[in-house]
């Protein structure tokens, strides 16, 4: 993963020191011979009176001469974080990434830092009670400098996290940090690439780049518990089980499916079922295992489900279809929750997909709920977010902007979590909390 720099501007403010034409700039014409301003086409004019050019000023463009000749936009700007151009004839200052003319005055400039002012964070009189980070208010970070922190998972023991480290070496790890704060602990370090976990009483379950591995939540041993996995997708454990879904090998895919291990003294991979079109997310209701699988064109992922009880392998149902990209499979208030092409849906067995949230900028990354709430991150660089809406849909919230790449997320009675995988650099991640 590579980072860029921010991208994009915050805003513009149209200066009052030239006029607006409506009509599109075209190309300069040629002439022969010295042009009459008055044969000057509209939106041209010959400002510097050399005959060899023409009409030569662009003045829906120009900043030298921007709207009439002489009219030099850059005179009329003062301060910093900004540039001056001329945009249909009119001038107008546009903010450096990060930047914004907040007190309307141009001599200024782009005079306010969005990342880190308290009074306008994130966007002009968006004022915190305490302190702004990187243009979220009054959000904390937890822990800092992780390696490609990922997803993350919560219960009243602590919060969980795998950081992938780099691609070539073993130096991801599963960290752990009190409710309460403090310093965050390493429960299993030197691991190749750890993605997806689960919790159960006392133990953390997790994926890495060749098996499934375990560790007690409080510190200790490593424990391998299945080898020779394809690209594990999700995970879920009940009832003394873990099941969790395999992507398979690339370019086929073939070897891929719903997998189960048992926790007892010797556990063994089962394959319970052979799930086509990429596995993407696995979850639980009382009787049947459901797999969400992506599909290899826009519109041709599906859902499916697996009876718990019976001999493996044991055939798939398919009890959704027709899905753009379903993702990140959950389980929560007696129904079953996902991401679905840049938004979220929901859906009961025997009923109809419901949209629930639709038209994000991006697909969202991880769910997390509370017992009113769905909260998503959209992993963008520089513009991702943390946002919930309540369980119908409505009331949309923000809970953290301006991030680059948030991925994982939980939420407590008070606070909203997430990682922010990559800043920067192989180091430059973090475990951050805002107040809901």
């Amino acid at each position: 993963m590579r980072s860029n720099m921010l991208h994009g501007c915050l805003g513009a403010l149209a200066l009052a020191a030239c006029s607006s034409p409506s009509a599109a700039p075209g190309e300069p014409p040629s002439w022969h011979g010295t042009p009459s301003q008055d044969l000057c086409p509209p939106r041209f004019a010959d400002c510097d009176g050399i005959s060899e050019n023409g009409c030569e000023a662009a003045l829906e463009t120009s900043a030298e001469s921007c709207g009439a000749c002489g009219v030099r936009c850059e005179a009329a700007l003062g301060g910093d974080g900004a540039a001056a151009l001329c945009v249909a004839g009119a001038c107008a200052v546009v903010c450096d990434a990060g930047r914004a003319d907040c007190d309307g005055d141009a001599g200024n400039g782009c005079e306010v830092h969005l990342l880190e002012d308290a009074s306008h964070c994130g966007a002009c009189g968006v004022t915190c009670s305490a302190a702004c980070h990187h243009g979220t208010c009054d959000a904390a970070v937890l822990a800092g400098e992780l390696p490609l922190p990922t997803f993350l998972r919560m219960d009243e023991s602590g919060l969980y996290w795998t950081n992938q480290g780099s691609s070539g070496a073993p130096d991801g790890s599963v960290m752990r940090l009190d409710p309460g704060g403090g310093t965050a602990v390493v429960l299993a370090a030197e691991q190749a690439q750890p993605g997806p976990l689960v919790l159960d009483e006392a133990t953390v379950y997790f994926a890495h780049r060749a098996g499934i591995a375990a560790v007690p939540k409080g510190g200790g041993e490593v424990t391998e518990l299945a080898s020779g996995v394809h690209g594990v997708a999700a995970m879920v454990a009940d009832r003394g089980t873990l099941y969790w879904v395999e992507v398979g090998t690339p370019p086929a895919f073939e070897d891929g499916g719903l997998f189960a291990l048992s926790l007892g003294d010797e556990p063994t991979r089962v394959l319970l079922a052979t799930i086509a079109g990429r596995p993407s997310g696995v979850a639980l209701d009382a009787g049947h295992v459901y797999v969400s699988a992506a599909g290899g064109g826009a519109a041709d992922g599906a859902v499916y489900r697996v009876a718990r009880d019976g001999m493996p392998p044991r055939a798939a149902e398919r009890v959704v279809d027709k899905l753009e990209r379903p993702r990140g499979l959950r389980a929560h208030a007696g129904a079953f929750w996902m991401v679905v092409n840049k938004g979220v849906a929901s859906f009961t067995p025997g009923r109809p997909l419901r949209r629930v949230v639709s038209e994000l900028p991006q697909d969202p990354a991880e769910l997390a709920f509370d017992e009113a709430r769905v909260f998503w991150t959209t992993a963008r660089e520089a513009d991702g977010q943390v946002q919930s809406a309540r369980l119908d849909g409505s009331d949309l919230e923000t809970h953290g902007r301006n991030l680059d790449f948030p991925w994982g997320v939980a939420v407590d009675g008070e606070n909203v979590y997430w990682t922010s995988v990559w800043a920067g650099g192989p180091r430059t991640g973090a475990l951050l909390r805002a107040s809901k």
